[in-house]
């Protein structure tokens, strides 16, 4: 299939033109880089907290901009085809360097930071929930959150920086051992030792209960597995006093993303209010396994594979690929499971039906986050010296270098629409701009490959007039490729949600601008490059090589 048959159009007229054009694209996205200060990099590339909330219905217009208002986050949008999910982004790393400069010039002003107290009142700290400062550093010595069972690790005073307390013994606190030579208040013992006489605090289906002491030769045969212990509470504790900048911007992004956690859940709670006030979010089990374990100490054993069985049709525990539904009531609940109204009271007392699950937490440090950028970079580098390297051997060097420069010049006008639109660089639009780079270079490779293949016939033509035609031969190809794979990205760009935006916006600009490069960059490039060097012999075409 051919659109253009026979096509003579002039496109080296416009040559001069064109690379006037291109430059002022250039130049125009180089001066939106420089005043926008760079890119829009996402999480990937400066660090941050990504959210996904799962709804039990579609949210409205309203709720969102209740959301918006209530969260101060970069980024929210919502997915899903009944539009029941909520997408939050928020970039930690401005507001923790803003205040890790701060603190570290406090610092370094008083010498030493005697408590924590001491940098409360810096600005900037009120944006913050001072208990995950205190949660994430220290001023004594550095400790470790080890606990499985919820409870918190507690700092020994006087700790001067950088000291390291010995353990005190339990005589010197007022303690007694028991009789046995049994510690009390043991700290190394091992999770399966089995304790007799001494009551012990377990947390079952996520609230803590208090157990009777076991009778002696008792042995506990089945346990309800804990639930997942809160990140908060297995953060390592940094020394606030022996750390340099680097690493305090590190550890208060640290506590920025679990005070953005926090107010996530509030605001979600106060828009989407739960039903009941059970200890235990019913939406929160999303297994059959789940749903039995909490059930089997409440409901008739008989009763209860029924009641998760209809649970689980009805959430599509069954059938991930159509989406885990929420239950929005306890009235929804017993019409579903076909409870009693005994057991509906059970499960009220047991459990609360939230309209809102937190459905995954993505968290990016800085050091990652750096790690990305510094492999993306040299991943684009070495793509564009892999391209020069096979041009030049493919063609000649003069060819391979123009060839990059049209590439640079795709690259660079791409970045610059992006930094004009404010497109997000995460690595999903990385890779499309490396895409980009393998496309713009296929065509410009094809362009070569017929403009060889016409200076081979040796007619009577100029240089410039054999450019011409071998373009023009090539027309209709470079048309079907560039329209087919633009329809596909213009429907992606409106129907393929917000997550895949960015892609498809970058390979549109991309595509566009490869085939402009093509025909209106590399081919002048050649053209000038002939002119210059061919001053002394005249117009016409003697045997060239390409």
């Amino acid at each position: 299939m051919r659109l253009f048959k026979n096509t003579n159009y002039n496109f080296v007229r416009f040559g001069r033109a064109a690379l006037i054009f291109s430059g002022s694209l250039i130049a125009a996205s180089i001066v939106s880089l420089v005043v926008r200060h760079g890119l829009n990099m996402s999480i990937d590339f400066v660090g941050g907290l990504r959210v996904d909330v799962k709804l039990d219905r579609g949210i409205t217009y309203d709720e969102l901009s209740k959301i918006r208002s209530g969260l101060n986050v970069d980024e929210v949008h919502t997915a899903g085809k009944e539009e029941d999910e909520v997408l939050l982004q928020s970039k930690g790393t401005l507001l923790a360097k803003d205040i890790a400069e701060k603190v570290y010039q406090y610092r370094s002003t008083v010498g030493s930071i005697r408590s924590l107290d001491e940098i409360r009142n810096i600005p900037g700290m009120e944006q913050l929930n001072f208990k995950y400062v205190e949660t994430v550093f220290t001023v004594g010595e550095v400790k470790k959150e080890t606990t499985t069972k919820g409870e918190e690790v507690k700092e020994e005073g006087g700790v001067k920086p950088g000291e390291v307390k010995e353990p005190t013994k339990p005589e010197e606190k007022g303690e007694t051992k028991p009789e046995g030579g049994v510690e009390k208040n043991k700290e190394t013992k091992p999770e399966t030792e089995t304790t007799t006489k001494k009551e012990e605090t377990k947390v079952e289906g996520g609230t803590i209960k208090e157990t009777p002491p076991v009778g002696e030769g008792e042995v506990k045969t089945e346990e309800a597995p804990a639930p997942e212990v809160a990140p908060v509470l297995q953060i390592e504790k940094t020394n606030i006093n022996g750390i340099d900048m680097k690493k305090m911007v590190e550890r208060f992004q640290e506590v920025v993303v679990l005070d953005l956690e926090d107010k996530i859940k509030d605001v979600f709670g106060k828009i989407f209010a739960s039903d009941g006030t059970g200890p235990v979010d019913l939406n929160s089990l999303e297994t059959r396994d789940a749903l039995k374990t909490e059930l089997f100490s409440i409901l008739p054993a008989g009763r209860v594979s029924t009641v998760v069985d209809r649970i689980a049709k009805y959430r599509n525990f069954d059938n991930p690929l159509l989406g885990v539904k929420l239950i929005s009531s306890f009235d929804d609940l017993k019409s579903i499971a076909g409870l009693s109204s005994d057991e509906l009271n059970i499960l009220k007392e047991n459990f609360r039906i939230d309209r809102f699950v937190i459905r995954g937490t993505e968290v990016i440090g800085p050091r990652v986050s750096g790690e990305l950028t510094r492999v993306a970079a040299l991943a684009l580098l070495y793509a564009i010296i892999g391209m020069l390297v096979y041009i030049g051997f493919r063609f000649d060097f003069r060819s391979g270098l123009l060839a990059i420069v049209a590439l640079i010049h795709d690259v660079i006008i791409t970045l610059g629409f992006c930094s004009i639109f404010n497109i997000e660089i995460s690595l999903v639009v990385l890779a499309a701009l490396l895409t980009v780079v393998g496309y713009s270079t296929n065509d410009t490779v094809v362009y070569y490959d017929r403009i060889r293949e016409g200076l081979s016939q040796q007619r009577k033509e100029t240089y410039a007039e054999s450019l011409n035609r071998c373009i023009n031969e090539n027309l209709s190809r470079t048309m079907l490729t560039g329209l087919s794979s633009l329809i596909v990205l213009v429907v992606l760009f409106f129907k393929g949600g917000q997550a895949l935006k960015g892609l498809a916006f970058v390979l549109i600009v991309g595509i566009i601008f490869g085939t402009y490069s093509s025909v209106y960059v590399a081919a002048p490039l050649l053209i000038e490059w002939d002119r210059i060097s061919s001053k002394g012999r005249g117009g016409r075409l003697r045997k060239r090589k390409i």
